[in-house]
């Protein structure tokens, strides 16, 4: 039987998915993700890629580069399908992407 902490991490694992650089590694979507995208900055697409605000500047802080570094790589499904985000919820995103 997991841990409270394992199970907690397995429901999220299914109702979010997990952050990806295409490197092959589950990486932990990091609370910086979650804000960047309630405020648009950046937004898996109906590509299922990554895509960046043009307003993010890299150089400006570390937060903002770990952001920007996320452009184009792709989003990584859950692990159970029928939590895969629908096609026009991601075009939903997009079309609020800060331009």
């Amino acid at each position: 039987m997991p841990s409270i902490p394992q199970a907690i991490e397995r429901l999220y694992d299914l109702n979010v998915g997990v952050i990806g650089t295409g490197t092959g590694r589950h990486e932990r979507p990091h609370k910086n993700h979650h804000w960047a995208m309630d405020r648009y900055l950046i937004a898996p697409g109906p590509d299922l890629r990554w895509h960046v605000a043009s307003t993010l500047i890299p150089h400006r802080s570390t937060g903002e580069a770990e952001l920007a570094q996320l452009a184009h790589h792709p989003v990584l499904p859950p692990h159970d399908l029928a939590f895969t985000p629908d096609q026009r919820a991601l075009q939903w995103r997009m079309e609020r992407l800060g331009a």
